[in-house]
């Protein structure tokens, strides 16, 4: 396998005036919207890639990135992995680094060495040669953090051939479309969004760099973006933001939504207002994409996340490690070519998570008799109130009963003495009121939330799920704030 710019290359070579990166102005007009040809783009990686080489970098080194803005982090990474040089995303200390990419005026980081990527390196690319690659495909390309839901983040690594074993994956599953102009706006410092970006790079595509407060349905339809990757959050902001009577926007075919589950409010909102086509995919930084479904297939059956990929296994297994019959819950484990087999520097997690040839994500689910990959929820998701191990998913169930309930989180918190306590969060409208809440409440009874709190929005991380640690934290906010206000 050649290194995974090799085919931007070629793309620049057969197409050089072709539109590779669009950075769409923000606000329109402040500053003029950037556009990046196959051409420039292959030679700025080219420049920056002999930059990393000329500080004494060599193909096997570990490169942190810390740069801001979207279209200089991607263009980084790429040009590092040109390099054959290890890049890392979300460089939180300097450990396990060989260097640091900063921007102009960021702080040094303390036992790291520190280089500016100047602005000239994104602006201004040389005249050198071209930089002839010596990366082998079981050379590492990049390190990417896994979505922290559950605990700290940890890291993955992933070689030049693994990430093109994922995207061959993607093409079985659900082929990109062709011309291709494609937007995520998470951007690529995670797996998932630099996963799709050099998908499409490759192709020959058209990127659209665009940050997540611009107004993304206005810039889907100024730019003719065709393909669309969100989290079920970002994608309920902007179908809410179009206004009463909007139509599906016109160049629109595809929303793959990603991170977590897709509400049922937030679907009938977008296939009404922004494309007819929206795919639900389920996947992880360790294993890349493992399934895929038409969202309005799998609307009817709570947890659906699609059918598995070709050539991706999926079992649900009980305690035994034994897989169960179709249709009984289990512990999920997934196994597919440019799977990681560990983490970095972690020894007890991949000691837990990757067991003989297998990963085993945390999640409860099931496979049905035609092959339909049901999430139940994660193992580490439980709620233990005193003793009662309790599904957040069944609370969560009865809260989206509710009409006017269109989101909802249930959680364990610290209480009195030390006890966990049931909570939830829920993103409602006017039609409910309290005494609708309380009702509810009442007829779980045991398993009702001590405390349920009123959101606009839930948290999310960047990959789309729910970010139940901040709502414990708002949870206490909130009753510290009570307790100011009574004293």
């Amino acid at each position: 396998m050649i290194d995974i710019t090799e085919a931007i290359r070629e793309r620049a070579r057969a197409s050089p005036d072709a539109h590779a990166l669009v950075r769409p102005a923000f606000p329109p007009g402040v500053p003029a919207t950037r556009t990046i040809t196959y051409r420039v783009l292959d030679r700025t990686l080219d420049s920056i890639a002999r930059r990393a080489l000329a500080l004494g970098l060599r193909p096997g080194a570990v490169a942190g990135i810390a740069v801001r803005g979207q279209l200089r982090t991607l263009i980084l990474m790429l040009a590092l992995a040109r390099a054959g040089i290890a890049f890392r995303t979300k460089s939180v200390t300097g450990a396990g680094l060989d260097v640091l990419f900063v921007a102009a005026d960021a702080p040094a980081m303390a036992g790291v060495r520190t280089v500016v990527a100047e602005d000239t390196w994104f602006d201004e690319p040389d005249d050198g040669p071209p930089v002839t690659s010596v990366v082998s495909g079981s050379a590492i390309c990049g390190i990417f953090p896994t979505s922290g839901s559950t605990g700290a983040p940890k890291r993955v690594a992933v070689s030049h051939d693994m990430m093109a074993e994922r995207l061959a994956a993607h093409d079985r599953a659900w082929p990109l479309p062709d011309p291709l102009t494609l937007m995520c706006p998470q951007g690529p410092s995670g797996g998932y969004g630099f996963r799709h970006m050099l998908h499409a790079l490759q192709g020959g595509a058209t990127v659209v760099i665009a940050r997540q407060r611009q107004d993304l349905a206005d810039v889907i339809e100024r730019h003719g973006v065709n393909y669309l990757i969100a989290p079920p959050g970002l994608l309920g902001e902007i179908a809410a933001g179009r206004p009463a009577g909007s139509t599906p926007l016109p160049t629109l075919v595809t929303v793959e939504v990603g991170g977590s589950e897709l509400p049922h409010a937030v679907l009938d909102r977008a296939l009404a207002t922004l494309c007819p086509t929206v795919i639900c995919q389920y996947g992880s930084t360790e294993t890349g994409i493992v399934s895929v479904g038409r969202a309005t297939e799998l609307a009817g059956r709570r947890g659906a996340v699609g059918v598995p990929v070709p050539g991706v296994m999926v079992e649900a297994v009980g305690d035994d490690g034994v897989a169960l019959p179709p249709g009984t819950t289990g512990t999920i484990r997934i196994r597919c070519a440019g799977m990681a087999d560990r983490y970095v520097d972690d020894p007890v997690a991949t000691a837990r998570m990757f067991r003989d040839g297998w990963f085993y994500p945390g999640d409860r689910g099931s496979v049905t008799a035609d092959r339909v990959l049901v999430i139940d929820g994660r193992e580490d998701d439980l709620i233990n109130a005193g003793g009662n191990k309790i599904n957040p998913r069944m609370i969560e169930d009865m809260l989206l009963a509710v009409p006017g309930v269109t989101e909802a989180a249930a959680f364990g918190m610290p209480g009195e003495h030390g006890v966990t306590v049931v909570c939830a969060a829920i993103v409602a409208d006017n039609r409910v009121t309290e005494d609708d809440i309380q009702a509810l409440t009442r007829k779980m009874r045991s398993h009702a939330p001590r405390k349920v709190l009123y959101v606009k929005a839930l948290p999310r991380n960047e990959n789309g799920k729910v970010d139940r640690e901040e709502l414990v934290r708002q949870v206490a906010a909130a009753q510290r704030a009570r307790s100011r206000a009574s004293a």
